[in-house]
């Protein structure tokens, strides 16, 4: 019984890591294997009920009622069967985040109009640090200036900590890439051989800065576009 018992709940457990893959992946799912471990239990029982024996009376109610809440929790398995695919009428307006029309698009743009939301406080103070680095570089009018604006853009983010760690990641970056672009420029003294290095290290750096604005999920995006703009410079 015991071994019964427990190949249902390793057979359960998988089947509920297969419905979580299947969600994820919007594909059907079995979860045959856990009905005919549920099966054979049930047989087990009844097995051990026709023997008759009056010592194992006291053990049938208990081991019936572990038998219901197995049952039970295959039952949920049961009714989440092959989710996404058998029902094809379900409602799936939750898994679309995109506005149906300009007016739900308006509403949720004016639910963004207030202090209280996290996405207009962000918009508020990249705006504000990028005039104002905009107003630094026409101030100093550095050579490449726009190293401000872009540097404000990629560090710049909706929380202080992630701000905080873009920024150490875009300092050190930034000196490990002209350390590595002076040695660069060092051992490889022909101007060919410095162009295709300069253009090996500018694709990560474009590469990493497209990603960045898609927001998608790069490790340290600031550290690598750091290192590789500057280590082009250098060589340039």
């Amino acid at each position: 019984m015991l071994f019964r018992c427990q190949r249902l709940l390793d057979q359960q457990g998988r089947s509920c890591r297969q419905l979580a893959k299947s969600l994820l992946l919007n594909r059907p799912f079995d979860h045959q294997q856990s009905e005919e471990a549920l099966a054979d239990l049930y047989a087990s029982i009844e097995n051990l009920r026709d023997r008759g024996k009056p010592e194992w009376r006291p053990l049938l109610y208990p081991l019936s009622a572990l038998a219901e809440n197995l049952a039970t929790l295959e039952n949920q398995l049961a009714s989440a069967h092959n989710p996404g695919v058998s029902d094809e009428r379900r409602d799936s307006s939750l898994y679309d985040r995109s506005p149906s029309s300009l007016l739900e698009a308006w509403k949720r743009v004016r639910l963004n109009f207030t202090l209280g939301s996290p996405t207009f406080r962000h918009a508020v103070r990249l705006s504000i640090a990028l005039m104002t680095g905009y107003g630094i570089m026409q101030w100093i009018d550095p050579e490449q200036g726009f190293w401000i604006l872009l540097t404000t853009l990629f560090v710049c983010r909706p929380n202080f900590a992630t701000t905080r760690r873009f920024l150490s990641q875009r300092i050190m970056g930034t000196v490990l890439g002209l350390v590595v672009g002076w040695a660069s420029i060092s051992l490889f003294p022909h101007p060919l051989v410095q162009s295709m290095i300069a253009v090996a290290a500018g694709f990560p750096s474009s590469l990493t800065a497209k990603n960045t604005m898609l927001s998608l999920p790069l490790p340290s995006p600031c550290w690598c576009c750091a290192v590789s703009t500057r280590w082009a410079m250098a060589l340039i």
